[in-house]
């Protein structure tokens, strides 16, 4: 058994079920979804970009697990060096390469996809939408430096990946600058992201329950917080005098790991969404500046059917009005007869 607690039977069970676990997610995610009448959004394509990513970097990690198993076993002196252990070590060098990125380009399709959604509530209030432009500015900028770190992290040129002497082990430096701005730029993009929504949320007129209940909605991003602080802290143990560069195996468990608690996190939207319309004990209410309306069984039935959702919320955003001072959001009610209630306006300044 290795000396790090890690063995192939850990990685691969871990994988597989993790695999299992999400592909359910996402799916209950696409079927709950067709009883909406809408296209299929941008926050969705993403979300579903970022799944077929972690479906591919997982199954990468299963069929090379035994090479990088091997190699940790010639490391930790469990297994004398055997005559393809440069061919295997070769090909963990190109199996990270691609992996990698693969890990960033997963967890950043779920940021573009939490973006995506946030663009559609915060349409036409001014202040909201140049927030959101600087936070999608700065999630791109980061995973461009990212990717560019890790493709030179051998050297100045990327085919120094393919070179089976060109990552040498001597010089870790670049490697070291790689692991830590990537886990920089994740940690950065997810608290600007989570943070991002906290103003539109504060000036909802809306009991304070449900602004409870879409903050914790929001929150569940530290899961991928705290999935990626632990894989940090794990894989850097294995940094010591005799290794320069993190233990591949751990590496690949917490990057599935973190992968996938960010894609279930990213379904959380849709889920919730659904969750909210099967309440049917639960009676439904519309908001107007005199207080609370109850709202009636068929009428909230014709809102769920024509109207678009906020987190179990059916309402349609209209921007009525803007001033230097804030702008002015409408929450308008379809009653299915072609006429359009107002039940709420919300001033954000």
């Amino acid at each position: 058994m290795p000396a790090s607690g890690c063995t192939e039977d850990t990685l691969r069970g871990a994988a597989i079920g993790l695999m299992v676990v999400t592909t359910i997610t996402i799916c209950s995610r696409a079927v709950l979804r067709v009883d909406r009448n809408t296209f299929v959004q941008w926050d969705e394509i993403w979300l579903f970009v970022g799944y077929l990513l972690f479906m591919t970097v997982t199954s990468v990690y299963i069929s090379k697990a035994g090479v990088l198993f091997r190699i940790l076993d010639v490391e930790e002196g469990r297994l004398a060096p055997y005559p393809s252990l440069a061919e295997d070590e070769f090909h963990e060098q190109k199996t990270f390469f691609f992996t990698n990125p693969g890990l960033w380009f997963t967890l950043w399709s779920v940021k573009f996809s939490l973006l995506a959604f946030y663009k559609r509530i915060m349409a036409g209030i001014k202040s909201y939408e140049n927030c959101w432009w600087a936070v999608l500015s700065y999630c791109v900028i980061s995973l461009v430096v990212v990717i560019v770190l890790h493709i030179t992290a051998c050297g100045p040129s990327p085919s120094l990946w393919f070179d089976q002497d060109g990552c040498s082990a001597d010089d870790a430096r670049q490697p070291l600058i790689s692991f830590w701005a990537g886990f920089t730029a994740d940690l950065t993009t997810d608290l600007m992201i989570m943070i991002l929504p906290i103003g539109v949320i504060r000036n909802l007129h809306i009991p304070i329950v449900r602004k409870m209940q879409i903050c914790t909605l929001f929150g569940l991003g530290l899961l991928v917080v705290i999935a990626s602080i632990i894989r940090v802290i794990q894989v850097g143990t294995t940094i010591g005098p005799k290794r320069t560069t993190p233990a591949g195996t751990w590496l690949a468990l917490w990057s599935i790991v973190e992968s996938s608690v960010a894609i279930i996190v990213g379904c959380g939207p849709g889920l919730y969404r659904k969750a909210k319309s099967v309440r049917s004990n639960t009676p439904s209410y519309a908001y107007n500046s005199r207080g609370y309306i109850k709202t009636s069984d068929s009428r909230r039935a014709n809102a769920e059917k024509h109207s678009e959702e906020l987190y179990g919320l059916p309402i349609n955003t209209k921007i009525s009005g803007r001033s230097s001072e804030g702008s002015k959001e409408e929450l308008i009610e379809n009653d299915g007869a072609g006429k359009i209630t107002v039940t709420k306006s919300v001033t954000v300044h």
